[in-house]
C-alpha cells in the first residue's frame, strides 16, 4: 500500500471546512485512493461502500479540484505538485509518476512538473560541491594546528 504526504492544514482551510461532512471524507477517500500519479479510476460502488451508501457526488463542491478525464478516470491537477514537488525523471518513483502523466495525455502537468528540474540539479551540485570544500578546508586548518602545535 502506498504512503503519502497528507495536508494537515487542510482543516484550517476554507473550501474544506465548509465541505459537508461525506464530501470531506469522499475527498479524503479520493486523495488516497487515486495512483501516485493522481489518477482515480472511477468507483462508485467503492466510495459509497467507504463513505454512504447514500453518498451523491456534488460536481461543484469539487470545481477545479478535480478534472474528469472521462466517466471512468479523474484527475486530481494538483496532486503531483504537493507529492513530489518537482518531477525528476533520474528518480524511480518520478519516473513512474511521469510515465503514468505521459500515458495519459497530461503534458501541461508534466511540463509545469517538470519545469526547473535540472536548476535544482545544479543547486544541489554546487551545495555539495561547497560542502566538500568546507570539509577540505576543515581538514587543513587541523592539519596546520597539529603542524605548529607539534614544532613547539
Amino acid at each position: 500500500m502506498p504512503k503519502r504526504f497528507t495536508a494537515t492544514e487542510k482543516w484550517l482551510d476554507p473550501w474544506f471546512s465548509d465541505l459537508p461532512l461525506t464530501d470531506k471524507m469522499f475527498w479524503v477517500f479520493l486523495l488516497d485512493n487515486c495512483d501516485h500519479a493522481g489518477f482515480w479510476q472511477v468507483n462508485w460502488r467503492l466510495v459509497k461502500f467507504h463513505i454512504c451508501e447514500d453518498f451523491i457526488f456534488n460536481e461543484n463542491e469539487f470545481s477545479g479540484r478535480i478534472e474528469k478525464i472521462s466517466e471512468q478516470k479523474w484527475f486530481i491537477p494538483k496532486f503531483i505538485k504537493f507529492q513530489y514537488g518537482v518531477l525528476n525523471p533520474a528518480n524511480r518513483v518520478h519516473k513512474s509518476a511521469i510515465n503514468i502523466l505521459k500515458k495519459e495525455g497530461a503534458s501541461k502537468v508534466l511540463a509545469r512538473s517538470m519545469l526547473g528540474a535540472k536548476d535544482k540539479d545544479k543547486e544541489l551540485d554546487k551545495a555539495q560541491d561547497k560542502e566538500k570544500e568546507k570539509a577540505k578546508d576543515k581538514v587543513k586548518a587541523k592539519d596546520k594546528a597539529f603542524v605548529v602545535g607539534g614544532a613547539r
